[in-house]
């Protein structure tokens, strides 16, 4: 439920714009085609299930709903804040004519050669007010996000994301496109996206896909087939989020895995996870109990049960290769190798997913490096060798995590991350010299409760995990 609050800095940043354009008053046009009906919910609170509505908001005096007869019994009257409505045959006649009573000379419209119905400019144009286009400005009066509206744009992308994790689970070939979608749309529907949502795929064979986008159909999927699903929805606040990763079971193409290189450098290195292909494998309980044998548990708890899908990363040549890790302070002979299955699509981190951000950022690097500095500073072999090879593994390069490792208050991450990183490296290596202010600092951060406990969850997990570690390594040397 938006506050009141919110509602009065809307209309503020809307009529500063309007008193900026010298315009007298403002029409948002909305309709119920997708991606048209977000504007009207913006300034109204009412959610278009049918046919189209438009608001009025006048420089002073209060908003109204002017709604076309047709549309009296679509939608839920009682929801918007804006409780003066209009039933007009042809809203745009009644819109020209209240324009004339109140002496408007210029009028501004939202939504004018894209939504607005034909009938109503005619209308509305046949008056001796100006019409002004106005999507530019009113888009920009939007455009900054308070506290509140991010709130309601992260609830959004946490279900995008675990209808994503529902997807992947169901992704098996075989199946058809529409039947690895429904999972992820079934979720959508549960947790209150109703019909705000578009989910279409881009699909082909022998490791590449068309360059169109299409309904998710009745073609059966073979495992060399590469999919991307675009996943785009709104949640119940209505805020409009995307999300999409590829997906292959067999290996992509040769001329697909030669974008990786470029798909990093439009990326940045910060941001792996955009250009991962993930290839879904099986894994053999024999090859998940020889990992766990020699990591001692420490990598055992980054995979499902033995029939869990998987994802790898599409990475250099070189990169494949199971090799050893060393860094200046720590090297090792014989590097724990990691299984085919890495975190990146499966893992359900340790301490994490509770707050909408970090189950967003468990996809990309930023848990796994919280990780590996932890492991580095403790000197575990296994839990650092897991955690870096992951790294690795979704395009981080040895030069880059060596880096950080030798200066871990210098992270090449992005602010909000690179924070989560070093105050659960912090709680990890010295939790008896935490301070409330240190604490307090966070939230101004803008880090919330709920986040700063995963920090403490994912920092006790692995100083938990490195020392049972080392302790049975040591245990099981030869001498």
């Amino acid at each position: 439920m938006v506050s009141r609050a919110e509602i009065d800095r809307r209309y503020q940043n809307i009529r500063a714009a309007l008193e900026a354009a010298k315009l007298d008053a403002l029409v948002v046009s909305g309709s119920q085609y997708t991606g048209f009906e977000g504007a009207v919910r913006y300034v109204s609170g009412f959610e278009i299930v049918h046919r189209y509505v438009y608001v009025l908001i006048p420089l002073r005096g209060d908003p109204l709903l002017v709604f076309p007869t047709e549309a009296r019994w679509i939608g839920d009257k009682k929801k918007p804040w804006v409780q003066e409505h209009i039933w007009a045959q042809v809203p745009g006649e009644w819109l020209r004519d209240h324009a004339a009573q109140q002496g408007w000379k210029r009028l501004g419209i939202y939504g004018l050669d894209y939504i607005m119905t034909v009938r109503d400019y005619r209308a509305l144009s046949a008056g001796a007010v100006e019409l002004v286009p106005f999507d530019y400005e009113f888009d920009l009066a939007r455009a900054v996000k308070s506290p509140e509206e991010l709130e309601a744009i992260r609830d959004s992308m946490s279900i995008i994301v675990d209808g994503f994790y529902a997807l992947l689970e169901a992704y098996e070939p075989g199946k058809t496109e529409a039947e690895i979608m429904a999972p992820a749309v079934e979720l959508f529907f549960a947790r209150g996206a109703g019909p705000r949502m578009m989910n279409i795929v881009l699909s082909g064979t022998h490791g590449e896909a068309e360059a169109h986008f299409k309904v998710p159909g009745h073609r059966r999927v073979s495992p060399d087939d590469l999919l991307l699903y675009s996943l785009e929805l709104a949640g119940a606040e209505g805020y409009w989020v995307e999300f999409s990763r590829p997906i292959i079971r067999g290996e992509p193409s040769a001329r697909s895995g030669s974008t990786w290189p470029e798909a990093r450098r439009r990326n940045g290195r910060t941001c792996p996870a955009l250009a991962i292909v993930m290839r879904c494998r099986r894994v053999s309980r024999r090859r998940q109990a020889a990992v766990a044998k020699v990591s001692s548990g420490a990598s055992s708890n980054m995979e499902r049960d033995s029939s869990a899908s998987s994802s790898a990363g599409v990475r250099p040549a070189s990169a494949r290769r199971r090799r050893s890790v060393a860094t200046r302070d720590m090297t090792s002979a014989a590097a724990t190798p990691l299984p085919d299955t890495s975190p990146m699509a499966t893992v359900t981190w340790p301490g994490c997913g509770r707050s909408a951000w970090m189950r967003s950022a468990k996809l990309a690097s930023v848990p796994c490096s919280a990780s590996m500095l932890i492991a580095h500073a403790k000197g575990c072999r296994p839990c650092f060798n897991t955690s870096r090879d992951f790294l690795v593994k979704i395009g981080m390069d040895d030069a880059e995590l060596t880096h950080m490792c030798e200066a871990p208050m210098a992270l090449p991450l992005p602010e909000r991350e690179r924070r989560f990183v070093e105050f659960t490296l912090r709680v990890a290596r010295d939790p008896g010299g935490l301070k409330p202010a240190d604490f307090r600092e966070m939230e101004r951060a803008g880090f919330k409760k709920d986040e700063i406990l995963e920090m403490i969850g994912v920092a006790g997990y692995w100083a938990l995990a490195t020392t049972v570690s080392s302790a049975l390594e040591a245990g099981l040397r030869e001498e």
